[in-house]
C-alpha cells in the first residue's frame, strides 16, 4: 500500500504491472480490497491502480465538500496517468462515468459494474422498502444519530448490524443466506462494510456535490467504449436504473451476469475478470498505441 497526495487529503492505493492504465473505483459498501481478484489478474498486462476514496479504506478523511467523480482524476494527475481505462463497481461506477464526462480526454474506456450515478434519486418504493430493514438493524434514535453526526460514540454492535443488513440486501438479496459466499469472501465483505459504516458515522460530516448537469441526462455524451455489467440477483431499482445506463450511452456494451447479486467482483470474481479481459484486450486490437508501457508511480 502506498499513499499520494490529493488536493483534499491523502488516497492509499496499490499499483502493479505495467502497461495501459486501469483504474479501479470501489463501491461505497467495501473499499479497495474489493478488486483484489481482479487487480492481480489483470497487472500481467496493464498498469492496475485500485485505490480508497477519501473517506474510505485507509485514504485520509474526506474534506466537508467532496465531487467523487472529481475525485478520480485527481488520482490520475497525482499518479501521473494522463489517460486510462476507469473501472467502477456500483458507485465507483457512477464517479468513473462523472469523471469520463468531467474530462472526457483523459478516459480511454469505462467498465461499469452495477453502477449507480451520482445525484440519481431512487424511487419512493425503494425507500419505503429499506427503511425497516434499517431500523431492525439499528433503532431509530440511534440511527439519526449517526446520520447528523451527534452520536457521542458510535456502537460496534451497530456498525456490525449495519453491515449485515446491508449485504444481505444487496448482495445476497433474494437468493438465501451469505452460505452462498465462501467463509474467506464474506469475511472480506463484512470487514470492508463495517469499516465504511464505522468512518462514516464517526468521521465529520461531509457532503457529496452533485454533478450539475446531472449525470443520468447526459448519458448520449458518453462517447468512448464502455462495458456495463448486470447482476441477475441484484436489488431490481438498481437493476432498472443499470439498464437505464447501458441503453443511454451510444454503442454500450450491456452483459448480464446471471448469479450475481450487486457486488459481482467479490461474488463471481472468475466472471467478472474474464470479461473485463476480454473487453480491455478488444481495446488493444482496436488502438494498439495503448499497448506502450507507461512510467513508474512518481509517488
Amino acid at each position: 500500500m502506498q499513499t499520494v497526495a490529493v488536493p483534499g487529503g491523502r488516497v492509499a492505493y496499490d499499483s502493479a504491472g505495467r502497461g495501459p492504465a486501469v483504474v479501479f473505483s470501489h463501491a461505497s459498501l467495501t473499499d479497495r480490497r474489493m478488486w483484489r481478484y481482479q487487480f492481480d489478474a489483470l497487472a500481467t498486462g496493464y498498469r492496475v491502480v485500485a485505490f480508497d476514496r477519501l473517506g474510505y479504506g485507509q485514504s485520509s478523511p474526506a474534506p466537508p465538500a467532496v465531487r467523487h467523480g472529481a475525485g478520480v482524476l485527481e488520482v490520475l494527475d497525482a499518479l501521473g496517468i494522463e489517460r486510462a481505462v476507469l473501472v467502477g463497481s456500483s458507485m465507483g461506477g457512477g464517479y468513473s462515468l462523472d469523471a469520463a464526462l468531467l474530462a472526457p480526454d483523459r478516459v480511454r474506456a469505462l467498465a461499469l459494474i452495477c453502477p449507480g450515478v451520482p445525484g440519481y434519486e431512487w424511487p419512493a418504493e425503494m425507500r419505503a422498502e429499506v427503511l425497516p430493514l434499517l431500523h431492525a438493524a439499528v433503532p431509530a434514535d440511534r440511527l439519526a444519530a449517526y446520520a447528523a453526526h451527534a452520536a457521542d460514540a458510535v456502537r460496534d454492535d451497530d456498525v456490525r448490524a449495519m453491515a449485515t443488513m446491508q449485504l444481505r440486501y444487496m448482495a445476497v438479496g433474494a437468493r438465501g443466506s451469505e452460505s452462498m459466499f465462501s467463509a474467506e469472501a464474506w469475511a472480506l465483505l463484512q470487514d470492508m462494510a463495517r469499516g465504511v459504516f464505522a468512518r462514516g458515522w464517526g468521521e465529520p460530516e461531509t457532503t457529496e456535490t452533485a454533478p450539475e448537469p446531472p449525470v443520468l441526462g447526459r448519458l448520449r455524451d458518453v462517447r468512448v467504449p464502455t462495458l456495463v455489467m448486470n447482476g441477475g440477483h441484484d436489488v431490481r431499482f438498481i437493476q432498472d436504473l443499470v439498464r437505464q445506463v447501458a441503453n443511454g450511452i451510444p454503442g454500450a456494451q450491456l452483459l448480464e451476469l446471471p448469479e450475481a447479486g450487486h457486488l459481482p467482483p467479490v461474488e463471481c470474481p472468475e466472471a467478472v475478470t474474464s470479461a473485463l479481459a476480454t473487453f480491455l484486450d478488444g481495446l488493444l486490437l482496436d488502438d494498439p498505441l495503448l499497448d506502450d508501457p507507461l512510467l513508474d508511480d512518481p509517488a
